[in-house]
């Protein structure tokens, strides 16, 4: 079988080391380093290889990534099961599977929680699918335990089934996991269906990385199944977005052959730089050779006192090389040798040193910016403030609050880009003034002063109750009309008004009054439509109440109201369509009523007479002289047609002509 190793982890170490006489070494106390392992694209499971299941479940590029994450105190809880075929008896020695994590976000793996159970199968339908059942085994196995390989890409989804939520397309990255050398093995039966659970013991963080069981493109038997800790239900899973499709997980259960071990070769010296400032990555690299071609880490010892200071968490292919950045947060003189251990625990000896200088270059972050927020506010509320400053190496940096001036941080931000704006809310429980300021720290432990203090007076002050209005809801444009609003003060502060009339005007702020004390105000308004009054109160500290309720009012679109104008009309015979007289003339208005006259003329004649009449609400009576005679029409106008801003209606009268005789009638004012 062939046995890689890639991974990806950034350890601190804290060394205390005493000088070596004999090198004659710098003493160094306290010293910290900074580790990061770089990645090879290698497997320790390749397809074809010995496997003893039905047949290896292989992951999906494509498919999903399915939580099966546990974390302490937080919901949900999951974990993942899938059943296999046993197809050689004997002791399962090696589990290899594959997973992935939520957003590409590689989380702090703490342990993985596997257990072998019976198979309790479908029966149909009090058992409608098969799922686990008694436990027949069970182990925690810890980062040291097992071996990481990949990553390899695809776009995947992430299906979290406690949660009952997917996101497709969410990351790319999986990472195949290889426990080998299992002590005190399960013992399997040719034939016989178990289930395989797991479930990965991650650290809590914030935001909180989540880590999934990569589903298979193999299925076999019934689906793999779900439920949460502590509970007893499996739930069976389908793929997602359909849940049609059977879901199964990716693994495969492997045995070990019986070889004789020999330890890897002794590396060769470092290769790296050998001057480097504090607080700066440094890659290094260094490999060897293992004569059985076992996976291998390394142990890293700094201060050339013969004792590994630090193992790679991972293990590397045979002749690979392993890539591993290191930033000293500490000055001094360091010898980095490095000896090499395969995975059944047999090690080489350490390599030659090479002898690393490290200078101090820190340099504090500046001193961030006066908070920005409001300098006013009242207890129980939360209020909002920001500051930004900068590193001058670039350092990350966090914010430290001190939202009462005491010189002590209170809140201390996460870590941030220099330069990133940091936005804090606050709420205080006593009233008082409060200096708000804040410093900032970068990522190696340097501090700025705290910046200007922003002043913030908190009282104990409540906000005016919600006002009510009334006043008129129709009227005409161009007239005068009074509204008016009351309402309380919690604290029998005086209050002031502001009334927003709804045509782009308001009254700006009228007062004081005292605490239930009505106000009044007038407006005019000069456009005909539809408007929503309303207003709010604030008191003598400034705090604002709600609007109150809009109260609708109407200045309505009837040409009747204006004050003079023009007149046309058209009138007809009952029994026909076409008109028979047109009027054109004009209008005025006295005392609520229209006075009209013109000229009226048969339609299509040129002769014409003159018309005089008088329009009162809806009613109207138009009176002309034709041959020394009086025609008098009387009748009422009964819908207007807004759009056209037309009047019609019926009448009754005498025509010459005609005689006595009724019809309709259609007019506008304008």
């Amino acid at each position: 079988m062939k046995k890689y190793l890639i991974g990806l982890i950034i350890i601190t170490l804290f060394l205390t080391a005493t000088g070596i006489p004999a090198l004659k070494t710098t003493p160094i106390n306290q010293e910290q380093f900074v580790i990061e392992e770089k990645q090879t694209d290698t497997t320790d499971w390749d397809s074809g290889d010995d496997h003893k299941m039905h047949f290896p479940q292989l992951p999906d590029p494509l498919g999903w990534g399915v939580d099966a994450t546990y974390v302490e105190g937080v919901f949900p809880r999951n974990c993942l099961a899938d059943d296999w075929m046993c197809s050689e008896s004997g002791p399962i020695t090696d589990i290899h599977f594959w997973g992935s994590w939520l957003n590409d976000t590689v989380g702090n793996l703490l342990a993985f929680t596997i257990s072998i159970a019976a198979d309790i199968p479908a029966n149909p339908p009090t058992i409608p699918y098969s799922r686990p059942g008694v436990t027949l085994w069970e182990r925690t196995f810890y980062p040291t335990e097992w071996v990481v390989s990949g990553p390899w890409d695809g776009l995947q989804g992430w299906y979290d089934p406690g949660e009952g939520f997917y996101v497709s397309d969410d990351h790319e990255l999986y990472w195949q996991y290889n426990i080998e050398n299992i002590e005190s093995p399960f013992i399997q039966e040719e034939g016989t269906i178990y289930w395989l659970s797991i479930s990965a013991i991650v650290h809590a963080d914030s935001p909180q990385q989540r880590w999934g069981w990569k589903s298979s493109l193999n299925h076999w038997n019934d689906d793999a199944v779900h439920r949460y800790w502590y509970e007893l239900d499996w739930v069976e899973l389908y793929e997602p977005p359909s849940f049609i499709t059977s879901l199964d997980l990716a693994f495969v259960i492997t045995g070990e052959s019986e070889i004789e071990n020999h330890p890897p070769n002794t590396p060769g010296k470092p290769v790296g730089p050998t001057t480097v400032t504090e607080g700066t990555w440094n890659t290094y690299t260094f490999s060897t050779t293992d004569i059985d071609g076992d996976n291998i880490r390394y142990g890293l010892d700094f201060n050339n006192d013969g004792l590994v200071d630090h193992w790679t968490t991972n293990y590397y292919s045979s002749g690979a090389p392993c890539l591993i950045n290191i930033k000293f947060t500490g000055t001094g003189t360091f010898y980095l040798r490095v000896k090499a251990e395969d995975v059944h625990g047999a090690q080489s000896g350490f390599s030659p040193a090479l002898i690393i200088t490290v200078t101090s270059a820190n340099n504090p972050p500046n001193k961030p910016t006066t908070p920005s927020g409001p300098a006013t506010g009242r207890i129980g509320t939360a209020y909002t403030y920001s500051t930004s400053t900068t590193d001058p190496d670039s350092d990350t940096i966090r914010y430290g609050w001190d939202w009462d001036g005491d010189g002590t941080v209170d809140e201390w931000s996460g870590l941030m880009s220099s330069g990133t704006t940091d936005s804090r809310t606050h709420t205080w429980n006593t009233a008082g003034t409060y200096p708000v300021q804040v410093m900032a720290e970068d990522s190696k432990g340097g501090q700025s002063p705290f910046s200007t203090a922003k002043t913030v007076a908190i009282s104990s002050n409540n906000p005016p109750v919600k006002p009510t209005i009334s006043g008129p809801s129709t009227g005409r444009t161009g007239r005068s009309y009074t509204y008016s609003s009351t309402t309380t003060d919690p604290d029998n502060d005086n209050i002031y008004y502001w009334f927003d009339w709804a045509d782009g005007t308001n009254s700006g702020w009228v007062g004081p009054y005292e605490s239930g004390q009505t106000a009044s105000m007038s407006h005019i308004w000069n456009t005909k439509g539809s408007y929503s009054v309303k207003v709010k109160v604030k008191d003598t500290s400034g705090l604002e109440s709600v609007w109150s309720d809009p109260l609708p009012v109407n200045m309505p679109q009837v040409k009747g109201l204006t004050h003079s104008g023009n007149f046309q009309a058209e009138l007809g015979l009952h029994s026909e369509r076409e008109g028979k007289l047109s009027l054109d003339g004009s209008y005025r208005d006295f005392r609520g009523r229209h006075f009209i006259h013109g000229t009226v003329s048969p339609i299509g004649s040129e002769r014409t007479n003159q018309f005089q009449g008088i329009v009162s609400r809806n009613m109207f009576i138009i009176q002309s002289a034709v041959d020394n005679r009086i025609v008098n029409i009387i009748g009422s106008f009964n819908r207007y047609d807004q759009d056209t801003q037309t009047y019609y209606g019926q009448w009754r009268g005498f025509i010459i002509g005609y005689g006595s005789t009724r019809g309709w009638i259609q007019a506008s004012f304008y």
